[in-house]
């Protein structure tokens, strides 16, 4: 590729750093000046320049957003906690209603024909309400234990 010639003012530091690489690879100043410069404008073309990469890293993080980060987990963790004790709370409530109502079924004495045509209606409502409840319980004993 053809070459133009150009005039810089370089500060003495580094000038001085060209020339040890130029001693250290064999090499001449305009091919050390060409590989630096192709490397900053083709080679990374894709990442920050150094100023912006330093920039960035010698910001301290944000310790007001820290601590809302962490003020937010206490109450992740207290809530999670308050929905872990209505679970169990209400999983228990239901085997006591559903124990109940299978006592209640199972200790049914004999009834005449007339008692059992009068209570025919309750004692289906009764199955309904137990199969119902037993339905619910096992939903929150399979999601939820």
């Amino acid at each position: 590729m053809p070459t133009k010639p150009v005039t810089l003012r370089l500060p003495e530091e580094l000038l001085e750093a060209i020339d040890k690489r130029v001693v250290s690879t064999g090499s001449n100043r305009t091919e050390v000046v060409i590989k630096a410069l192709q490397q900053v404008f083709f080679a990374q073309a894709d990442q920050p320049t150094p100023t912006t990469t330093t920039a960035t890293t010698a910001t301290p993080p944000d310790t007001t957003l820290l601590k809302r980060l962490e003020d937010l987990e206490v109450k992740i963790f207290k809530i999670s906690s308050v929905l872990e004790q209505l679970n169990s709370n209400i999983l228990s409530h239901l085997t006591e209603r559903v124990s109940l109502l299978e006592e209640g079924l199972s200790s049914s004495e004999p009834q005449t024909p007339t008692e059992a045509q009068s209570n025919a209606k309750t004692v289906i409502k009764g199955q309904k309400r137990s199969r119902v409840f037993l339905l619910i319980k096992n939903f929150f004993l399979s999601s939820h234990l």
